[in-house]
């Protein structure tokens, strides 16, 4: 005998559930590529700090600026891009995380972007 394949409502079920978690995924390397774009900047203007006083000064905060806004940017499309997403997939899927969740880890991180971008013009 071979081995039992779920009832077809089952593996509907479990397709839903895998396009749920490939959601969820997305947000979070989208989330994961802008902390990589912010730890960019920053890690820029701290290895070009002995530079920060010359001439290329201000093109080395502009470069770390422009990555820390891009940083933000990539954050805000990826939760109106996760809403977006489970929204497509009706009531069901935003039930495993509530989108305030979303919302208010997305808000922290530009928190943390902005924050950034205001020590990099303490220097």
């Amino acid at each position: 005998m071979g081995e039992q394949h779920p009832e077809p409502e089952g593996r509907t079920d479990l397709a839903f559930a895998r396009t749920v978690l490939a959601v969820e995924r997305t947000y979070n390397s989208w989330v994961k590529t802008a902390i990589g774009f912010l730890a960019g900047g920053l890690g820029l203007t701290k290895l070009m700090e002995p530079e920060l006083n010359s001439l290329h000064g201000a093109m080395i905060l502009g470069g770390s600026t422009l990555l820390g806004i891009v940083a933000i940017a990539i954050t805000a499309v990826a939760t109106l891009r996760y809403r977006s997403r489970m929204n497509d997939l009706g009531r069901q899927a935003l039930g495993r995380w509530p989108f305030r969740i979303i919302v208010f880890i997305s808000s922290s991180f530009i928190l943390i972007c902005v924050i950034g971008l205001v020590c990099l013009f303490m220097l």
